[in-house]
């Protein structure tokens, strides 16, 4: 597709993250970071014009809303494994006992 790939360091997405927030009033998700953080490497780079129309798909975010609206359940899991037990006869059994 021609597309373009940029590589964002984690300095970088925090940064693209409270940049975010302070411009749209909501936080998002570390992966939603990377990609406002591509983004404006690539304006900065002048790959996109002006008057260019873009989409950034933000697909995780407003946990900080969430929290402050919602109160937390931490729920205990189901079933949990050691590493030893992770393996595809011992996982089905497993599964399909607590169904």
């Amino acid at each position: 597709t021609d597309g373009e790939m940029y590589g964002v360091t984690n300095d970088e997405s925090d940064k693209a993250r409270a940049l975010f927030e302070k411009l749209e009033g909501i936080d998002v998700s570390p992966a939603a970071g990377v990609a406002t953080g591509a983004l404006i490497q690539a304006v900065e780079a002048v790959k996109i014009g002006k008057k260019e129309t873009i989409v950034l798909n933000i697909t995780s975010g407003g946990y900080k809303r969430m929290r402050q609206d919602y109160p937390l359940h931490y729920l205990k899991p189901d079933l949990v494994f050691k590493p030893e037990e992770i393996e595809p006869d011992f996982l089905e059994k497993s599964i399909t006992s607590v169904s």
